[in-house]
């Protein structure tokens, strides 16, 4: 884990929760200018990510780690559209992580819907088991960027990476 990721195992199927989704986020933000290109560039590094995610995931078919992982974590590259936005590193991060979270519910709903829990339709339980640990990162995490010395420390950031 010296890649920066601080991870948490959460309650649910020991899914583990990773703070390290958000410089995807963070780096389209602070991208420039252009909205496109700040999408483009956070698409490719969180595509990377996903692609060697992959390596060593758990994958049934070809498509499903397409799904799962490439265009899953390639959506967090909707966070370059809130470059310019006030308050856009949050905007984007949520953005990411709800573009994020539509990939892995489809990939649950038709890839995994054998290990839906006994009463649940493969949907439901899709959206109820990734949402358990997608959106207890986000919370995690935005707690996290709005606390003053984390933001001050990534306003600095920005500023320099403008000059």
């Amino acid at each position: 884990m010296c890649n920066g990721d601080f991870p948490w195992h959460s309650t649910v199927q020991d899914q583990i929760i990773s703070l390290s989704l958000w410089r995807f986020n963070h780096a389209a933000v602070n991208a420039g200018n252009l909205p496109a290109r700040a999408f483009l560039w956070a698409w490719r590094g969180a595509f990377d990510r996903g692609c060697l995610w992959c390596a060593a995931a758990f994958v049934l078919f070809p498509m499903q780690a397409i799904v799962d992982y490439v265009l899953a974590f390639g959506a967090l590259g909707l966070s370059g559209l809130f470059s310019n936005a006030k308050n856009g590193l949050i905007k984007g991060y949520v953005a990411g992580i709800l573009g994020r979270y539509v990939f892995v519910v489809i990939s649950g709903w038709i890839f995994f819907a054998a290990y839906a829990w006994e009463g649940w339709a493969p949907l439901p339980y899709s959206m109820a088991y990734n949402g358990s640990y997608i959106f207890t990162e986000a919370a995690v995490t935005i707690i996290i960027l709005c606390l003053p010395s984390v933001k001050a420390a990534l306003g600095r950031i920005r500023r320099m990476t403008a000059e």
